[in-house]
């Protein structure tokens, strides 16, 4: 995490996987300007903003606040004017608003009502070749579920006849379903996710006419709206999604492929890009008790490669030494830190990670980071650590931006810095037991009456959702 841009409390602080939130305006002055989207907890959407090199970022401008709790959606054109589609926090209905951009400002415009004839969720917007902006959502009835899709072709101003117009319905009644529409060259496509069923795939003509009947793309008792679809550089479909594990499956514009399974763990926040004809996915990986790591495969030469990680700050450690003052020893304990067995990270000698004053933990890695995450299957009481990194020239002390962690938890979440920006410049790598890291030290300041004893030591944190930029 390079910069954090805000705290939030929502619930959906992203929306759904397969929305749009983070954008990049294509032409015009203010070409390459990066905007992000994101809910807070007191029912806003906010937009913050960067130039290149992208090393700072805006203040934050409310453009919606009346959101409620419910997921929302956002399109960019070329010269940066934003469309937002989201549940009005009063009536529960859909409704949408157009954020113009001109002289590097955006101005928020009137709300339009999508469709005021019931209860509207889960919004999804696409783009069409000739600037018509499509809408799906998530129309309910207390307890069932349909899927409606609607168009306007002057940016939002009049949704399909009007908001008595229901638009068009492509799914229901169910109890849970989610929609993602993509355009392609020659038909928009909504593919469709049941609830612990399947996903299919409708499809209606850009030349009109009425939309296709449902294809079946994959079947899973797992499955739920975390997916996501994309168009290969030929013109043909992706689609990958979570049934827990991360699965894969292509269609050429004949056929569909054979469904891949890209990772034994299961993942969530599933993204699909092309890159120069190679699908190159993203997605989240649980490795450990709230250690979630973005991780990332790529097909070459026509087989998807071993997920490995996208962030080299936010992993396994490349080396665990603990440290006993009475005797002056290390054990490597880098093995039994980097995956969830319990209570074997512990120092022989004590049969603790750490117990008396002067007991150290060195944490260390090829690259500086900004987290740690220590798990416990006996928890520290009666004593108190402090931490410490190499300046070059000796171990400086600092309180974690977390706060004093005494190794009190079974999860002990620490956040050293708030973000990769604020990782110290003088913070140097150095050798221990022979070892030359960027090393995290934690000393035992006061005796522990019970010693804690470890189970897993990352540099990981609980990361619960990732939108990349379309």
């Amino acid at each position: 995490m390079l910069k954090k841009l805000s705290d939030t409390t929502a619930t959906s602080p992203l929306g759904s996987t397969t929305g749009h939130k983070l954008f990049r305006i294509e032409s015009g002055p203010h070409a390459g300007r990066l905007a992000a989207l994101y809910a807070t907890g007191s029912g806003e959407i906010q937009l913050v903003w960067s130039d290149p090199p992208y090393q700072s970022w805006s203040s934050p401008q409310t453009l919606v606040s009346d959101c409620g709790y419910q997921m929302f959606d956002a399109l960019m054109d070329a010269p940066g004017s934003l469309s937002i589609a989201y549940t009005d926090q009063a009536t529960s209905r859909l409704v949408f608003r157009r954020v113009a951009f001109s002289a590097g400002v955006w101005t928020v415009g009137t709300k339009v009502a999508v469709y005021d004839g019931a209860e509207g969720y889960d919004p999804c917007l696409a783009l069409g070749t000739d600037g018509k902006i499509w809408v799906a959502w998530r129309r309910l009835v207390i307890p069932s579920s349909w899927i409606h899709v609607k168009s306007s072709a002057d940016n939002g101003a009049v949704w399909g006849s009007g908001p008595t117009d229901p638009g068009d319905q492509l799914a229901g009644p169910v109890t849970a379903v989610w929609c993602k529409l993509i355009v392609g060259t020659t038909a928009i496509h909504a593919v469709i996710a049941y609830d612990a069923t399947a996903i299919v795939i409708r499809s209606l003509s850009l030349g009109g006419g009425s939309w296709s009947a449902e294809t079946n793309i994959f079947s899973g008792s797992g499955v739920t709206g975390d997916f996501d679809v994309a168009l290969t550089d030929s013109g043909g479909l992706a689609i990958v999604l979570c049934d827990p594990q991360p699965k894969y499956r292509e269609f050429d514009g004949f056929t569909w492929s054979a469904v891949q399974t890209l990772d034994t763990r299961p993942a969530s926040s599933p993204q699909v890009h092309f890159r120069n004809g190679m699908p190159v996915i993203a997605f989240i990986s649980g490795l450990g008790f709230l250690q979630n790591a973005l991780m990332y495969t790529a097909r070459l030469s026509g087989s998807f490669q071993p997920p490995a990680f996208v962030d080299p700050q936010a992993r396994t450690l490349d080396r665990v030494l603990l440290y006993r003052e009475s005797s002056a020893t290390y054990h490597d304990a880098t093995s039994a830190a980097a995956d969830s067995t319990g209570a074997d990270v512990y120092h022989p000698q004590s049969g603790a990670l750490l117990a008396q004053v002067g007991d150290k933990l060195y944490a260390g890695l090829n690259d500086r980071f900004r987290f740690l995450t220590v798990v416990l299957s006996t928890v520290g009481a009666g004593g108190s650590v402090s931490y410490s990194y190499w300046d070059g020239s000796g171990w400086t002390y600092f309180t974690p931006n977390a706060g004093a962690i005494n190794l009190t938890a079974v999860c002990n979440q620490i956040k050293l810095w708030a973000d990769y920006q604020g990782i110290p410049q003088n913070w140097q790598k150095c050798s221990v037991n022979a070892d030359r890291r960027f090393w995290i030290r934690i000393e035992v300041a006061s005796s522990f009456s019970t010693p804690p004893v470890g189970s897993q030591i990352t540099s990981m944190s609980d990361l619960r959702q990732i939108i990349t930029r379309r």
